[in-house]
C-alpha cells in the first residue's frame, strides 16, 4: 500500500500531534509560510509548540525521493524562524516525520546532523493502519559517531629544567612518532 498524498497525512497529524510527541500542539492548522527578506521561501509542514513552549518544526516526508529534501529544509526553516521570531537556536527543534522504509535513506544523513546541528534534531518513523491512516510514530535511533576519539590508556610525562632541554626532547618524541607513523600505516 502506497501512503496516502502529504497533504492528506499532514492533516491528519496535524490534529492528533500526541501520536508523535505527548504535550505537542498546533500553531496552526495549515502550513506555516515563511516570509523573509533574503528570497527563499516556504512553508513549515506543521510548527507546533511543546509542553515546555518550545518550537517545533515538523517536517513529513511520505516517499524515499523527497526523504532527500528533508536535511535541507528542516536547515532552511529552523534559520527562518530564528530570524523570523528572533529565537536563540535552543528555543527550537526540529522533527522529521517519515515513512519507515524512508529511513534506510535518511539514518545517516540526520545522525550526522544531528551531532553537529545547533538544533534538537529528533526522527520518527510514521506508523499507518491499512487505510492509511496515522497510528502512531517510532522515535529513530540516531547512529553515534563512526570513531569516538579519545586518549590513550597509555601516558607519558616527561619534565625539563630549561626551554633548550624541551625543544631537543620535543624533537627527539617528534621523530619517533614519525617513524612510528611510518610503521604502522
Amino acid at each position: 500500500m502506497r501512503p496516502p498524498l502529504e497533504n492528506v497525512l499532514r492533516n491528519a497529524l496535524v490534529q492528533n500531534l500526541e501520536l508523535i510527541e505527548l504535550g505537542l500542539r498546533p500553531v496552526q492548522f495549515e502550513e506555516y509560510p515563511l516570509p523573509n527578506a533574503h528570497g527563499t521561501r516556504g512553508s513549515i509542514d506543521i510548527l507546533a509548540r511543546d509542553r515546555h513552549q518550545m518550537w517545533v518544526v515538523i517536517e513529513l516526508k511520505r516517499s524515499r525521493s523527497s526523504a532527500r529534501q528533508a536535511l535541507h529544509e528542516v536547515n532552511k526553516y529552523t534559520e527562518l524562524l530564528c530570524r523570523e521570531k528572533n529565537l536563540a537556536p535552543d528555543r527550537i527543534r526540529a522533527v522529521i516525520v517519515a515513512m519507515p522504509d524512508d529511513w534506510e535513506e535518511l539514518l545517516i544523513a540526520v545522525s550526522h546532523a544531528a551531532r553537529d546541528w545547533s538544533h534538537d534534531l529528533r526522527g520518527y518513523r510514521l506508523l499507518l493502519d491499512n487505510n492509511g491512516t496515522p497510528i502512531g510514530a517510532e522515535r529513530v535511533e540516531l547512529l553515534p559517531r563512526a570513531f569516538e576519539p579519545r586518549i590513550t590508556p597509555i601516558h607519558n610525562l616527561f619534565f625539563f629544567a630549561t626551554e633548550e632541554q624541551r625543544e631537543q626532547g620535543w624533537r627527539i618524541i617528534s621523530k619517533v612518532a614519525d617513524e612510528l607513523g611510518r610503521v604502522f600505516k
